[in-house]
């Protein structure tokens, strides 16, 4: 979640102002603790990546080719 949001250029206050949550909250998210599923929806919807890459990102794949997929 925080090579999307990088991605975007947004940093987690935007994103948590943006997804109606507080910063804590994306932090949480960002080092895999425990969230709400809604908020997860809403903050992948924001960044445009899927729940998908959102839980499992590709494991085959290195970070760059990562972000790439991200803001390609």
């Amino acid at each position: 979640m925080r090579l999307a949001r990088e991605a975007k250029g947004l940093y987690q206050a935007e994103l948590a102002q943006k997804a109606n949550v507080c910063q804590a909250t994306i932090s949480r998210l960002e080092n895999n603790n425990d969230a709400n599923f809604f908020t997860i929806a809403e903050v992948a919807r924001i960044l445009g990546v899927s729940l998908d890459w959102i839980a499992y990102g590709d494991k085959n794949e290195n970070c760059n080719a990562r972000l790439y997929r991200v803001i390609g």
